[in-house]
């Protein structure tokens, strides 16, 4: 689109968005589908695209007939994680809904409708793009940015590249404040706080971090030490795996269990508990994430200025953003930091231990 104007940082990647004159006659609706973790990667995507464009902007759970399910529903992890989100946020977080529901047509997988009453869609999924070729969406969805006709543009996807929210971390913590929450504990200013995913192995694409692979390198050399670790997870304490092998091996670890206390939460107990594990986090100075689309928005929106994260993930790693050290589980290499000169992580150590400067020389040129 000729709106679009975008610089780029020195990890070459999107550094900011430019706002756009307000344009009335345009909203943009993000749909918020799976669990919570992707549905902030599409809120924020959505809100930057409205910023972008000038256009108000909606968000709003996948309704039934959109599903993936047969017969057509939405699966119970989007409807868990859009309480959770409304918990976090606030119900003012859905946006312009008035607009939204005034402007958008209802959405079928269907060809067809997909630009049936002024609504234009980006799909990313890989369903919706075999039914629509990408490159035809992008196109309409410039063309329906340029038009000065009236255009709802609907955006549903995952949109889970760094590239799109480099740089941004403060103006996104600024553009999705959470709401103000009542909790039954909060993380300590000396506390570090400990994110488990995965209870005793790996899922699908998703790596483990396990104490020998990742927090044994992280929690012992942590500087000044946390008065105590407090350990975010759905994980049992007390069957083999990795919370069990922190309490045993972090003599001031403990698991907590956060409840908000100052109002109710729709839906079913899990989303309460989703929102409280996420407010909990996102309140801590200094926090230890897993390859996980949750913590990594609890981290990048919260208040952290100590963040410790995977530096090989599926998921987008924040290079440049301020506060992070990074650790790669993949190749043994823990401690790393961002240089912006060499363009890209410098590491401290490995599995063994300090990492000389020869070694790094050598691990450059092999790469």
């Amino acid at each position: 689109s000729k709106r679009c104007s975008y610089g780029r940082d020195r990890v070459g990647a999107l550094r900011y968005w430019r706002a756009a004159p307000a344009d009335a006659t345009k909203v943009v609706v993000a749909v918020a589908h799976n669990g919570l973790g992707n549905q902030l990667f599409q809120y924020a995507f959505g809100r930057l695209a409205a910023l972008e464009t000038g256009a108000s902007f909606a968000a709003r759970k996948m309704y039934d007939r959109e599903g993936p399910m047969a017969p057509p529903r939405v699966p119970p992890h989007t409807i868990e994680g859009w309480n959770a989100f409304k918990a976090i946020f606030g119900e003012g977080a859905g946006g312009d809904t008035d607009t939204m529901k005034a402007s958008c047509a209802e959405l079928t997988p269907t060809k067809k409708e997909y630009a049936a009453n002024g609504t234009t869609l980006l799909v990313e999924r890989p369903a919706d793009a075999r039914r629509l070729a990408f490159a035809k969406q992008l196109r309409a969805f410039a063309e329906a940015l340029d038009s000065k006709e009236p255009a709802c543009l609907t955006i549903i996807g995952y949109w889970q590249r760094y590239a799109l929210y480099a740089g941004l971390r403060g103006p996104l913590r600024d553009a999705m404040p959470l709401a103000e929450t009542e909790l039954s504990e909060d993380p300590g200013p000396d506390d570090v706080v400990v994110h488990v995913r995965l209870c005793d192995g790996p899922v699908h694409q998703y790596s483990y971090f396990s104490w020998e692979n990742y927090f044994g390198h992280v929690l012992p050399r942590l500087s000044p030490p946390p008065r105590a670790v407090k350990i975010v997870t759905a994980c049992p304490q007390r069957k083999p795996g990795v919370v069990r092998d922190l309490l045993a091996n972090v003599p001031n670890a403990e698991v907590v269990a956060p409840r908000i206390v100052n109002r109710k939460v729709a839906g079913r107990e899990n989303a309460a508990l989703v929102a409280a594990d996420f407010v909990y986090m996102a309140r801590a100075r200094r926090i230890v994430v897993t390859e996980s689309t949750f913590s990594f928005w609890a981290a990048f929106l919260g208040r952290a200025d100590e963040i410790h994260a995977p530096g090989a993930s599926i998921l987008p790693i924040p290079l440049a953003e301020p506060g992070y050290v990074f650790h790669d589980v993949k190749s043994e290499r823990y401690w790393g930091r961002w240089n912006g000169t060499k363009r890209n992580v410098d590491y401290a150590y490995t599995g063994e231990g300090e990492v000389s400067g020869a070694r790094r020389r050598r691990r450059r040129r092999r790469r």
